[in-house]
């Protein structure tokens, strides 16, 4: 599967923890991308009305999702829209593009066909009030699909290597994670890469859920 990423060169990192150029990198860069793939084949094949993005960082995934709705919407609490803008226009892509802290009181009162977050929550800690705040923005026959890194032995000598403190990075374990997501919502389907590792010992993983009524 094809991922339509963004010219290098219109990128900008939004945080030291973006890992945005990864994507760019020969082998790792394979790695990176696989995690979009994971998300776009939770999708289903299907194109819907609207998309939201939580945390859309530089605006690497906006132009892959842009072919995936009719509208497309991307909230962050970075000030870098305007640059993010620059890299959408640059790559004819129309997306609106949202002041918003996940973790803090909405100020959004849409409701969204499908809510996507890569690599977000690991770094968050509050997952209550995280997953309330998505619930908000979803009606009953949303879909919210996730991605996050797995924490095992593997992972943390993958991070180390690339200069990270895992724990410090991701604060939050991919097995809190799969614990909240069935607190808050109907999980339909997990998905683990390298499929042929069990979860816990895989690399990363993407979840799709419904909204529970």
């Amino acid at each position: 599967m094809e991922i339509r990423l963004p010219k290098k060169t219109a990128l900008k990192s939004t945080s030291g923890q973006d890992p945005v150029f990864f994507y760019y990198l020969p082998l790792l860069g394979g790695f990176y991308v696989q995690r979009l793939r994971m998300v776009i084949r939770l999708l289903g094949g299907r194109k819907a009305n609207s998309i939201l993005e939580i945390g859309y960082g530089s605006g690497l995934f906006l132009p892959e999702l842009s072919k995936w709705c009719d509208n497309l919407t991307g909230i962050d609490r970075h000030d870098r829209a305007a640059e993010v803008n620059n890299m959408l226009n640059e790559e004819r892509v129309k997306a609106r593009l949202i002041k918003q802290d996940i973790t803090a009181d909405m100020t959004i009162r849409e409701r969204f066909d499908i809510v996507v977050a890569v690599s977000v929550l690991e770094h968050l800690t509050d997952l209550d009030t995280v997953f309330r705040n998505i619930r908000d923005l979803m009606h009953k026959d949303s879909e919210l699909i996730v991605g996050f890194p797995t924490e095992n032995a593997i992972t943390r000598t993958l991070f180390r290597l690339l200069g990270y403190d895992p724990r410090r990075l991701h604060p939050t374990t991919h097995s809190e994670i799969l614990s909240k997501l069935g607190q808050h919502f109907v999980v339909k389907e997990i998905k683990s890469w390298p499929s042929v590792l069990p979860v816990d010992w895989s690399l990363y993983v993407t979840v799709k859920c419904g909204i529970r009524v």
